[in-house]
């Protein structure tokens, strides 16, 4: 861990004002796509499942959570990116769980049948979407 953050003092020492001005302003931006993006997943849920709006509300609730936690993983200097990686990873099967636990039988049901065809349309490991 020492080591991972001399190597990150160090990379940031070799760069200008202006590169990290970069580097600021493309996090800002992929936070803001994150925050996006959440909304409208939230809300695809919402639609395609039937979500009330209290079970809205708890995955709301849910979200900031997992994030402030996630946020905290990454900011622990004393973690190994392993290990950092493995947490967040519990924590991602933890959120699953979560929002399975609020869902009714009939919703989880919807929700496996649409996880089910998606993955058939589309193999998440392959980073190119199929060509209509």
């Amino acid at each position: 861990a020492a080591l991972h953050k001399d190597r990150k003092t160090k990379l940031l020492a070799l760069l200008t004002d202006k590169q990290k001005e970069q580097i600021a302003q493309h996090k800002k931006n992929t936070e803001i796509n994150a925050q996006v993006k959440n909304v409208a997943v939230l809300e695809r849920m919402k639609l395609t499942l039937g979500l009330t709006e209290d079970q809205v509300a708890k995955i709301k609730t849910g979200q900031t959570s997992f994030k402030s936690k996630i946020k905290a993983i990454r900011e622990n200097d004393s973690l190994l990116p392993e290990q950092k990686k493995e947490e967040v990873k519990n924590l991602m099967t933890q959120r699953k769980d979560f929002v399975k636990a609020l869902l009714t039988p009939d919703q989880q049901s919807k929700a496996d049948s649409l996880r089910k065809n998606f993955k058939g349309r589309w193999n998440m490991n392959d980073h190119n979407p199929p060509v209509k």
